[in-house]
């Protein structure tokens, strides 16, 4: 995150859900000086970037993806409540401002059967 070793940071972990099952195990972490209060609030369901930016006034302005395939691990198969060693994708992203400060490093693991990536690919 380009932080020095002694500054803080705010983790935020939640399980995404989709008609009560849960879909998705979601970890952010922010610099705590930019969120001063952010692990009060009830994130149930609520948009965390328009929290970010009505709060914070943070605008992300990119966020560098990557998904791969893995197996779950124990904790995160609890949480999906799906078998230890299943078939998981795992998202991790990196979200810049503007200014190309960091503001938000996180891990999503989706469970791999309940989710669908779709794109559209062109040539130039």
């Amino acid at each position: 995150m380009g932080l020095s070793p002694a500054a803080e940071i705010v983790e935020i972990e939640r399980v995404r859900t989709l008609d009560g099952l849960p879909t998705a195990v979601q970890t952010l972490c922010f610099p705590a000086r930019l969120v001063p209060g952010l692990e009060r609030v009830g994130l149930e369901d609520v948009s965390l970037y328009e929290l970010l930016y009505s709060t914070y006034e943070i605008k992300p302005a990119r966020c560098d993806y990557t998904l791969q395939a893995e197996r779950a691990e124990i904790l995160v198969a609890q949480h999906l409540e799906i078998d230890e060693g299943a078939p998981v994708l795992v998202g991790r992203e990196r979200t810049v401002d503007g200014d190309e400060r960091v503001i938000c490093v996180g891990r999503i693991v989706h469970r791999g059967d309940a989710y669908r990536f779709t794109a559209s690919l062109y040539r130039f």
